[in-house]
């Protein structure tokens, strides 16, 4: 994943040990719109678009962004291959 704020990469590792040991909260996304494209039938492509409020330490944000997910079926399922997110400022 690509973080919004500094554009850095966040590996799964990272991003679930910032939410399992609450130094980043998530209170609300809500997705404004979404378009799903498939490319064969085990590569997907979401672009849309989502309102978030979240809790980073003490420090509270709330963004509009615009993202990329790419999901591949993977073992029967489907899973998040890459995400992206640019801040709508």
């Amino acid at each position: 994943m690509v973080d919004l704020l500094a554009g850095s990469e966040i590996t799964k590792p990272m991003l679930l040990a910032a939410v399992g040991s609450c130094q980043v909260k998530f209170e609300a996304i809500d997705p404004v719109e979404s378009k799903v494209r498939f490319y064969s039938t085990d590569t997907a492509v979401i672009v849309g678009r989502t309102e978030m409020r979240f809790r980073a330490g003490e420090s509270s944000f709330t963004f509009s962004s615009r993202y990329t997910h790419v999901f591949v079926l993977q073992d029967g399922g489907w899973q998040l291959a890459s995400a992206q997110g640019t801040q709508i400022r």
